[in-house]
């Protein structure tokens, strides 16, 4: 299940959306106001850098990092989370931030890749001959 934090008036959240129900995969919407402490949690663990990955900085945010403490900016963030990056999808292994046609294959299991693969292969075959 792939659950996803999303803004409406993001295009990206859209996409995504379609993406799923085009590969059949399940996954659960909230608007990202209803953002939990736990589910913030989760996503900061599979970011690459950090606050940095989520944030949409503008300079009023950007000095939030510099005069609150860790657990103090959580707070700053699930009272604002319109200041993170949209969509935001994840499971327990994988992260998207916002959507990306490259990145999004993530959610997609191994062997669903490997058919995609012999599919496309196979097309270009076809089509050479």
């Amino acid at each position: 299940m792939i659950n996803i934090y999303y803004n409406t008036k993001n295009h990206g959240f859209y996409r995504t959306i379609e993406w799923l129900e085009y590969h059949q995969i399940s996954y659960d919407l909230k608007p990202i106001l209803q953002l939990t402490r736990e589910d913030f949690l989760k996503i900061l663990s599979l970011t690459d850098n950090g606050f940095e990955d989520l944030f949409s900085l503008k300079k009023v945010h950007k000095q939030a990092f510099d005069i609150y403490t860790m657990n103090q900016l959580i707070d700053y963030i699930l009272e604002n989370p319109k200041m993170l990056k949209a969509p935001i999808a994840f499971n327990e292994k994988h992260l998207l931030i916002g959507y990306d046609a490259g990145e999004i294959r993530v959610f997609l299991s191994r062997n669903h890749r490997k058919e995609e693969l012999k599919l496309t292969k196979s097309r270009i075959n076809f089509e050479n001959t």
